[in-house]
C-alpha cells in the first residue's frame, strides 16, 4: 500500500474511528473523546517541546518513570504526553497532575490533522512508547525533520507478517529520521527484517522494568489495610481479566472457602466496559462480595465487612494500590488468546505473581521472569488452587518468589538510561538550557 492509498482509507475509517472511540467512552465512563483534539487544533504551545506518545493505560504507565526523568533533566522544556484512548488520558491526568505536563489526544492520521497538531506542539524529538507506527505521523514528523525514538519497541511475529504485506508504507514510515530502541534481541531482528538499517536499531531492553511504585501508590495501600478486612487473611488479587477467566477464578474462591482456607479475593477486570457483567458474575455464584465504587460512593448499606469473600475493584487507577494487599496475584489476558499482561506491577509491589500459558504478548519477558522463579505459570484453574494453597501454607516459598523478583527486577533495569541517552543525541541542549 502506498502513502496515497493509506490516506484515502483513513479518510474512510475515520468516522467509524470515532465512533468506537466515542462508544468505548459511554461505556467505560472515561470522558470525553475531544473531537477538536482528535482533529489536531488545541492551543499553541509557548515554545518547542518535546513530545512523549503512550497509546492506553500499561503505556501511560511505563512511560512515567520517563516522564520525570526527562522532566528532571529538562527542567525548562515543555513536555507533551500524547494518548490516543480515554482511560489512558484519564490515568495521564492521575499520574502527571503536578509535572507540569501538557496532556493531549494524539490527533487521526490525517494529514491536515497532522499538520495542525505539529504546528501548535513543535516537538523537536517524538518518543513513541512500543510499535504505535502512524505513516502519515511518521512521515510528516520525518519532512519536518524531527526525529522519532520508537522506545521498549516490539514487534510480534503476526506484527511482522501484516506489516510485509505493506512493506513500502512501512518503509516510508520508518524513514531515516526514526530510531528503533527494541525490547529484545528478537524484536530488533524482526525491526530488521522490515528493512530496518542496522545502524538505527539497539536494543533498550522494557522501560517497564525500571518502574519503582509512586508514593501515591504506597500510601494509598496504608490506607486500604486500615479499611479493607485482610489483617490475618489470605489476600489474592485476579488482575486485568477477560471473559471466561473470571468464572474460573471465582470458582478457585468458592473451592479455597470449602476446604477452610480464610481468603479474600479481588477481582480487577482489564475494561471498565465489563464491570458490569462481571458483577452479575459474582453475584450468581453466591459468594459474599462488594463493589469498590459503590462502597466509596457510601451506596452500600454496610462497610466491606470481614465476612466478604470477593471485592470488585470497579475503578480506574487503584489497582497498583490494591497489588500491595496481596499475597499473591493472578495476571489475566493469559489464559484467553490475549497475550497477557503487566508482570512487573504486581512484582514490585511484592506480590508472589502467577499467570497463565498465553504471553505472546511480552514472551521474552515472561521467560526471563518464568526461568528465574519471579513468576509461576499455571495452565489452569486446577493449578492455580494448587499455588495460591501453597503460597498460603508456606511463608518460606513467599519469600523466596519475593527474593526471585527483586534480583530479576534489578538486573533488567536501564533502558530507561538508555532511551534518555538516545533523546539527548537528538535534542540541541542548548534550547533546553535556556530558562523560558
Amino acid at each position: 500500500m502506498s502513502l496515497g492509498l493509506y490516506r484515502i482509507a483513513t479518510w474512510l475509517l475515520a468516522p467509524l474511528f470515532l465512533l468506537q472511540l466515542a462508544w468505548r467512552a459511554r461505556i467505560e465512563r472515561s470522558g470525553a473523546i475531544d473531537l477538536a483534539a482528535r482533529l489536531g487544533f488545541g492551543s499553541k504551545l509557548a515554545g518547542p517541546s518535546i513530545w512523549l506518545h503512550a497509546v492506553s493505560v500499561g503505556e501511560v504507565q511505563a512511560a512515567a518513570p520517563l516522564v520525570l526523568a526527562l522532566r528532571e533533566r529538562y527542567p525548562h522544556a515543555l513536555i507533551v504526553v500524547t494518548c490516543i484512548t480515554p482511560t489512558g488520558m484519564a490515568h495521564a491526568r492521575r499520574l502527571f497532575a503536578d509535572q507540569n505536563v501538557t496532556l493531549r489526544f494524539l490527533p487521526l492520521d490525517l494529514p491536515g490533522a497532522v499538520r495542525r497538531f505539529l504546528d501548535r506542539v513543535q516537538p523537536q524529538v517524538g518518543i513513541v512508547l512500543e510499535t504505535e507506527i502512524w505513516p502519515r505521523l511518521f512521515y510528516e514528523c520525518g519532512e519536518r525533520g524531527i526525529p522519532i525514538i520508537l522506545a521498549s519497541a516490539r514487534l510480534s511475529a503476526r506484527s511482522v507478517a501484516r506489516y510485509r504485506r505493506w512493506s513500502s508504507l512501512v518503509q516510508q514510515s520508518l524513514g531515516m529520521h526514526v530510531t528503533i530502541a527494541a525490547q529484545s534481541d528478537i524484536d530488533a531482528e524482526r525491526f530488521r527484517s522490515l528493512g530496518v538499517p542496522t545502524d538505527r536499531v539497539s536494543i533498550s531492553g522494557n522501560l517497564k522494568f525500571d518502574f519503582s511504585p509512586p508514593a501515591a501508590a504506597i500510601e494509598q495501600r496504608q490506607q486500604l489495610q486500615r479499611i479493607y478486612p485482610v489483617a490475618q487473611r489470605f489476600v489474592w488479587i485476579a488482575a486485568s481479566t477477560h471473559d471466561g477467566e473470571e468464572s474460573a477464578v471465582l470458582e478457585t474462591q468458592r473451592r479455597l472457602e470449602v476446604a477452610g482456607l480464610d481468603s479474600l479475593l479481588i477481582i480487577a477486570p482489564r475494561h471498565p466496559r465489563r464491570f458490569d457483567v462481571v458483577a452479575k458474575l459474582i453475584e450468581t455464584s453466591g459468594l459474599s462480595w462488594a463493589r469498590v465504587s459503590q462502597w466509596r460512593a457510601g451506596s452500600l448499606d454496610r462497610s466491606i465487612g470481614r465476612e466478604t469473600s470477593v471485592i470488585l475493584l470497579d475503578t480506574l487507577g487503584d489497582l497498583l494500590a490494591h497489588y500491595g494487599l496481596a499475597q499473591a496475584v493472578f495476571v489475566g489476558g493469559s489464559w484467553v488468546a490475549v497475550g497477557g499482561h503487566n508482570l512487573l506491577e504486581p512484582l514490585a509491589m511484592g506480590a508472589a505473581t502467577l499467570t497463565g500459558p498465553q504471553l505472546f504478548n511480552s514472551p521474552d519477558v515472561a521467560r526471563n521472569l518464568s526461568e528465574s522463579g519471579a513468576v509461576t505459570i499455571v495452565a489452569d484453574a486446577h493449578e492455580l488452587e494448587q499455588q495460591l494453597w501453597l503460597l498460603a501454607q508456606n511463608t518460606d516459598e513467599r519469600e523466596r518468589r519475593g527474593a526471585c523478583a527483586r534480583m530479576q527486577l534489578d538486573s533488567s533495569r536501564g533502558a530507561l538510561q538508555r532511551v534518555l541517552a538516545l533523546v539527548e543525541a537528538r535534542l540541541d541542549k542548548r534550547l533546553w538550557l535556556m530558562p523560558r
